[in-house]
């Protein structure tokens, strides 16, 4: 008997182990994130040249998550996890990465036209997000050239988060978890060694930077996955039923996502009309500390479930996929409760450890804090949103 109970407890305990560990990955990711957020803030202020770089910076991965990433978890994940229910593991592992090859290509063809069609109109886009009149036209020109230089990211952007779904469905979490980590790493070592070095073009290596961060998160999931098994080749089929199948399951997708997207880039508009310099950096700097924390404590749980509520919405049990339901709304709930009454409690004194230090001032410090007071209280219901937006991406 105590040799059972023995056999028993690890696999009880593993997914709690794995997510706890998705979630450590998430969290060294996340803190290089912020370091490299205090760097910026330190190097620049709240200056021309950052508030060029974090209107230009917003752009290209707003647009992407507006018409790309919540189809790609919504659409591409649930249609490869329906290849795995016949019972022919090799047969179906077949099956899945043929079609994974297909719509890897399809949204990395996708992403270079939306790309392209970015830095042709990136002055009116620049134009129709910066409105104040401190938005001056040296402020304009700079972010017009550095959302050209960043637009072509989201190639790579797209191409990762397909990748991560393949990883994730393979029952490989940790990589993905950590890729983050890699690509924030060389930000934080560009602004650490470099960025000075090149004086008042260090703006233009940090665009290039971000870039190059893009394609290491991609190359990070592609070389492994090749190592072990994975066959990619450059093909298109448009008329794949399973691709059909996704495209056909994206737009109400693609719409029910916009609302987060959106409203960030309501808020860079609203930030630069309001005519008080700093704005836009105030808020990209608040929400980022808002998304760092809430991702941390969300996304792990989310990204976890999400498969193994795709694989048993495909086999038709419904009892494990309720359970797996309330297990993923209980956990989330359970840890992001207490962090939110933390964040709305000590923002001022976050915000002043992160970022009160160089050409960061103290009325920036205070009017970041008082954003990051507001967005806190909507951590819940970020929470209930994501575990919920898997749960029906999983029944399609």
């Amino acid at each position: 008997m105590k040799n059972a109970d023995t056999s028993v407890t690890p696999k009880r305990h593993r997914p709690a182990l794995t997510v706890a560990a998705m979630m450590a990955a998430t969290v060294l990711s996340k803190v290089l994130g912020m370091l490299r957020s205090v760097f910026m803030a330190s190097r620049y202020g709240t200056g021309v040249e950052v508030s060029a770089f974090n209107m230009a910076s917003v752009v290209p991965l707003t647009f992407f998550d507006m018409l790309f990433a919540a189809a790609i978890l919504g659409c591409f994940i649930p249609v490869y996890n329906s290849f795995r229910k016949s019972g022919d593991d090799a047969s179906d592992e077949k099956r899945a990465d043929g079609f994974a090859c297909i719509f890897l290509n399809t949204v990395m063809l996708a992403s270079g036209i939306l790309a392209a069609a970015g830095m042709i109109f990136a002055p009116q886009i620049i134009a129709a997000l910066g409105s104040g009149e401190y938005m001056g036209d040296e402020t304009r020109a700079l972010a017009v050239r550095l959302l050209r230089m960043m637009f072509p990211m989201i190639i790579f952007v797209g191409g990762a988060y397909t990748l991560v779904g393949v990883m994730q469905s393979k029952g490989r979490y940790m990589l993905p978890a950590m890729i983050s980590s890699v690509s924030n790493g060389a930000v934080v070592i560009y602004l650490c060694f470099f960025d000075e070095l090149l004086g008042d073009r260090g703006i233009y290596g940090l665009a290039l930077t971000y870039v190059a961060a893009w394609i290491i998160q991609f190359l990070t999931l592609f070389i492994p996955l090749i190592r072990s098994g994975f066959k990619w080749r450059a093909a298109l089929d448009f008329k794949n039923p399973e691709l059909i199948r996704a495209l056909k399951s994206a737009p109400p997708v693609m719409i029910g996502s916009w609302l987060a997207p959106v409203t960030l880039l309501s808020g860079t508009y609203f930030a630069s009309a309001v005519n008080v310099a700093g704005n836009v950096t105030v808020l990209s700097n608040a929400y980022y500390i808002y998304t760092t924390v809430t991702g941390i404590l969300t996304y792990s749980i989310c990204n976890y479930v999400f498969p193994k509520l795709s694989r048993l919405s495909a086999g038709g049990d419904g009892e494990s996929f309720a359970r797996t339901v309330r297990g993923g709304l209980t956990a989330s709930l359970a840890i992001v409760l207490p962090f939110t009454a933390l964040l709305a409690l000590l923002s001022g004194e976050g915000v002043c450890i992160l970022y009160l230090r160089g050409a960061f001032t103290a009325d920036a410090a205070r009017a970041t804090a008082s954003a990051l007071e507001c967005l806190a209280f909507a951590m819940p219901a970020f929470a209930i949103v994501e575990v919920l937006s898997r749960v029906l991406y999983s029944k399609e």
